[in-house]
């Protein structure tokens, strides 16, 4: 079960072994409820859903209920496991297992309250996960599905768009990514001619415009798969103006996996 790879990159975090006070024989994470006379701190977890999200992913929802008769001390345990799980498509490089890919991971809700009879704290955070189960007896390298959890950066810039000026410049990806496409969206639509912008890497053109037509205020333009790592410097540059009317307030919406 996917649940347990998840559970297993948990158990291996030395900080948060050292926030429940985890041995050799109790990692002091328990699915569904803990045994009796378990002593505080400790995390019960469960999966309120399970299931298909769409062909080839899986969605997997998971919630950590972080118990202790110490309110910071839960509190400082729920957010050990906010930093390992609430990493969103990063988590691919953190979980290793052997049945599945995962895709994504983000913290999509939680609660806090006091059990009265015990007098102990809950802190709760419940985590979505998006993922997908190997094809068995293939090469791993061979099967890794096609990308489907898209990210966007918005630049924007307030004038007239000015030809040849470089509009942003100096951003690096936190991690190896994919542009696939651009918008374009201006307050103003150029007139007389399109306004056309190229990406830049490591202040180098690559050819690759995305256009805004003349009369318009809004277009797409999907752009050959390109790949930048985390160590490649990303930017902008307007390589066309309208003749008439430049164009003015640009926005370029970057979409990138």
């Amino acid at each position: 079960m996917i649940e347990l790879d998840v559970i297993a990159y948990l158990k291996a975090d030395a900080t948060l072994n050292t926030l429940l006070g985890s041995t050799a024989t109790d990692s002091k994470i328990y699915p569904l409820q803990c045994p009796q006379r378990t002593s505080v701190p400790y995390i019960v977890y469960n999966t309120p859903s399970d299931g298909g999200l769409m062909e080839y992913i899986n969605e997997l929802s998971m919630s950590f209920d972080c118990i202790s008769d110490d309110y910071t001390e839960a509190k400082d345990i729920k957010d050990r496991i906010m930093t390992l799980l609430d990493r969103e498509d990063s988590i691919r490089d953190l979980i290793s297992s052997a049945d599945y890919w995962f895709y994504w991971c983000k913290k999509t809700g939680g609660t806090s309250f006091k059990e009265p009879e015990l007098n102990y704290f809950h802190r709760v955070a419940i985590f979505d996960f998006l993922w997908a189960e190997m094809a068995r007896g293939v090469v791993t390298a061979t099967i890794y599905p096609v990308d489907l959890v898209f990210k966007t950066l918005s630049i924007n810039v307030s004038g007239s768009v000015i030809d040849e000026e470089v509009i942003f410049n100096g951003y690096y990806f936190p991690r190896n990514s994919t542009i696939t496409k651009l918008s374009l969206h201006a307050r103003t639509a150029p007139v007389g001619d399109n306004i056309q912008v190229d990406i830049l890497k490591d202040d180098i053109e690559l050819g690759l415009l995305a256009t805004l037509n003349a009369g318009n205020k809004y277009q797409t333009t999907t752009l050959p798969d390109t790949i930048f790592t985390n160590g490649d410097k990303f930017g902008l540059k307007v390589k066309s103006i309208g003749s008439t009317v430049a164009g003015e307030d640009l926005t370029v919406v970057i979409y990138y996996r």
